[in-house]
């Protein structure tokens, strides 16, 4: 199978890279590919010669804070746009084009899934989408399912939202919390970081923030 891959120098798309490359022919949608994914034009006239059949879109913006850094710009050129409106964004009428070449949290998280999930829509391609459970509010006690309702508390978790609104019903929306288990080299997981941590000192601070299953 020809997979067209995002984000495969990521934490987790370094791994589906190494897993997938003696088995399937991956295709790295990247700069160095030619296209960024806020670049609907060059993205689709990319996707469309390399032919995939499948899209695994895992290219993000994840910085929490940096992401929050960008909410304001963001919502300023979504209301200049005219398509912000009671916090919520008109994905229909969302022109893609004025975000290109923009590496904000809209820009990267919204805009560049949009025109992956267009144009896989278009051909009639499937596209897994990796989203995050920071489309919720963390206030549940027990786990989490795909029925609850989601109710983000900061920009990542918003931008990240209208992501999977964009998908639909293209493809297959999978929301990890922490991923771990293997020692990427592109970034650390939360278990690796601490275990380096342990390694150099006798005792580390923890903040406990969050229910981890």
């Amino acid at each position: 199978m020809k997979i067209a891959i995002t984000g495969s120098t990521g934490l987790i798309g370094s791994r589906f890279a190494d897993l997938f490359k003696d088995k399937h022919k991956l295709f790295h949608v990247n700069l160095s590919s030619g296209a960024d994914i806020t670049d609907r034009k060059a993205l689709h006239g990319l996707l469309s010669r390399a032919n995939p059949s499948l899209i695994l879109h895992l290219a993000a913006k994840t910085n929490v804070d940096g992401c929050e850094k960008d909410k304001n710009s963001d919502i300023t050129d979504l209301k200049d746009q005219g398509v912000y409106v009671n916090n919520e964004v008109d994905l229909g009428s969302l022109k893609t084009e004025n975000w290109k070449d923009k590496t904000t949290a809209f820009a990267v998280n919204v805009v560049g899934t949009k025109n992956l999930a267009d144009w896989a829509r278009e051909n009639n391609v499937k596209i897994i989408y990796v989203s995050t459970d920071f489309v919720f509010d963390g206030g549940k006690e027990d786990l989490y399912e795909e029925i609850d309702d989601p109710n983000p508390i900061n920009w990542y978790g918003q931008t990240k939202l209208w992501g999977e609104k964009s998908i639909n019903d293209s493809g297959l929306i999978v929301r990890p919390a922490y991923p771990f288990g293997y020692k990427s080299l592109a970034k650390k997981d939360f278990i690796w970081t601490i275990i380096e941590l342990l390694e150099t000192r006798d005792s580390i601070k923890l903040m406990l923030w969050a229910l981890i299953f």
